[in-house]
């Protein structure tokens, strides 16, 4: 099982953004997976800014040109292939304005 993401919580701000709050679970595949945020947020545009950390204190990468989220460990090294999500691993997605 590939990563998978559960929707939390969706905020549209005063500026115009959207902010979307991600739970993330499965198996992590070395090189990251590929995780399509729009769907979440109501945009068309990829997210400008993705945040994201454990209770362990594992955290996230995102490359946007390959639209993969990596997940680092706390010494800031990918995490192994095949392991489990780390427990409790939230992901913000933050959207630009529509338009």
């Amino acid at each position: 099982m590939a990563t998978a993401a559960t929707l939390i919580k969706r905020n549209s701000c005063p500026g115009g953004e959207t902010h979307v709050y991600l739970s993330l679970s499965g198996t992590y595949t070395t090189g990251g997976d590929v995780l399509d945020f729009r769907p979440y947020s109501g945009s068309t545009k990829g997210p400008y800014i993705i945040l994201g950390n454990s209770e362990s204190g594992n955290s996230v990468a995102y490359i946007p040109s390959t639209g993969k989220l990596l997940i680092l460990t706390p010494a800031g090294v990918e995490l192994a292939s095949s392991a489990a999500i780390p427990a409790g691993m939230r992901v913000l997605a933050i959207f630009p304005k529509f338009g």
